[in-house]
């Protein structure tokens, strides 16, 4: 009878452990509102998915007002209160009402102008589309972009902030001497956001990796396609949505800025 007990209770925390693991999945997103002194600024939000009560997706959000070099460095300029057990369904307000604070606060900043929303594309996880292209030259992942070749900087060992953290975590972990010996080669983009002020254009690439599926009929992995963003882009809200994700997804935004 206790044998029983025992095999019925190690079934029930496997069982438990892998309802939950399914809907393990990290993303780090940026959203600009302006430029501070020409420095970016916006809300990032470092985000971990899990398993909740019944399996439901839920999300626990590290968020700040940040702003952001011309080298990739970052400075807080304000600490937000966690966000723990949000549902997805509540993704997109959370998003907006941090948004608004970051944007009452941003008056009070030095020399301060907002940002519009020019377009947004979704690339659906190609390595190749319209928007960008990502290579891999020298042993490094590079992004190619309007004629230019952009380093990923967040996937520099020199790079201490919290972009890609736990992509780079993933990545070390489970890729060993025999896979290709460079970081970020399994990255695809997801989206590609664009805004500007009179000073300055911001373009806002989601790189993701995950686990991708071939179809049971056809042993063929989907065929991916890029695809546009339906709704009209007035506001900084009207250009905040769910990101996609991949099974097992990690995935960050990364920028690339031009003085304009």
């Amino acid at each position: 009878m206790k044998k029983q007990l025992l095999i019925s209770l190690v079934l029930i925390l496997r069982f438990t452990a892998e309802a939950f693991c399914c809907l393990d999945a990290t993303q780090e997103r940026i959203f600009p509102i302006g430029t501070s002194e020409g420095c970016m600024v916006g809300v990032e939000f470092i985000s971990r998915r899990y398993g909740g009560m019944n399996n439901e997706e839920v999300w626990n959000f590290d968020i700040a007002f940040k702003g952001y070099n011309e080298d990739y460095s970052d400075y807080t300029i304000i600490e937000f209160d966690e966000v723990k057990k949000i549902g997805t369904d509540s993704v997109s307000d959370m998003i907006n009402d941090y948004l608004s604070r970051a944007i009452d606060y941003s008056k009070s900043l030095n020399d301060f102008e907002a940002f519009r929303p020019v377009s947004i594309a979704f690339c659906d996880f190609l390595k190749d589309c319209s928007c960008g292209k990502l290579t891999v030259d020298n042993d490094q992942l590079k992004l190619k972009y309007n004629g230019t070749t952009h380093s990923i900087s967040y996937l520099d060992t020199t790079y201490t902030g919290k972009m890609a953290q736990p992509y780079i975590n993933h990545f070390e972990f489970y890729f060993d001497e025999s896979s290709p010996n460079v970081r970020g080669y399994d990255l695809k983009i997801s989206s590609v956001r664009k805004l500007k002020n009179t000073t300055k254009a911001i373009s806002l690439f989601h790189l993701g990796t995950g686990q991708e599926f071939k179809d049971s009929k056809t042993g063929e992995y989907s065929e991916r396609k890029e695809y546009g963003y339906e709704k009209e882009l007035v506001t900084l809200k009207d250009a905040v949505y769910i990101e996609p994700i991949l099974h097992h997804g990690k995935g960050f935004d990364y920028y690339v800025t031009k003085d304009l």
